[in-house]
């Protein structure tokens, strides 16, 4: 049974390494080279940056899931729709609608070719103290067709 995983949950790891390639770079210029990396040195902390934001999404995704998981309320939920984005580079997401007992609740970004893939409109919500994660999105096998989910406007 294969899992669902946000994109930004994934790719944290590979943004920490991004941040410490361009950290180890930046150190390595400013040491050999201290002369004439002025604007080589702004244009790497500010890549830094970029890179520091998108890890921090994932973490605070990960700190959610074990926060809501290890002392937060199960609940029922159920897909009713789907809100897509396009990004520049990375390609198109969608973000799932899930009503539960408490309301609805947008999950974080979810690439495209995984939710076409996903196998019931059924899934967990967990719950503590106003934060929200949603889980239990089963995939389908090979070759398998997912469910039909609608798109919604975005509220």
């Amino acid at each position: 049974m294969k899992k669902l995983h946000y994109y930004k949950e994934k790719t944290k790891y590979f943004h920490l390494a991004v941040i410490l390639l361009f950290s180890y770079i930046m150190i390595y210029l400013y040491l050999i080279r201290k002369d004439k990396v002025d604007a080589i040195i702004l244009l790497f902390i500010l890549m830094i940056l970029v890179q520091m934001y998108e890890c921090f999404e994932g973490i605070v995704i990960m700190y959610k899931k074990l926060k809501c998981k290890s002392k937060g309320t199960l609940y029922e939920g159920m897909i009713i729709g789907k809100i897509g984005h396009s990004t520049h580079r990375k390609g198109y997401f969608y973000q799932l609608v899930v009503l539960y007992s408490n309301g609805k609740v947008k999950t974080p970004y979810i690439q495209s070719k995984l939710v076409d893939k996903i196998k019931s409109k059924k899934c967990k919500v967990y719950e503590y103290n106003k934060i929200t994660y949603i889980d239990g999105f089963e995939l389908c096998n090979k070759g398998g067709k997912g469910i039909d989910i609608r798109i919604i406007k975005e509220d």
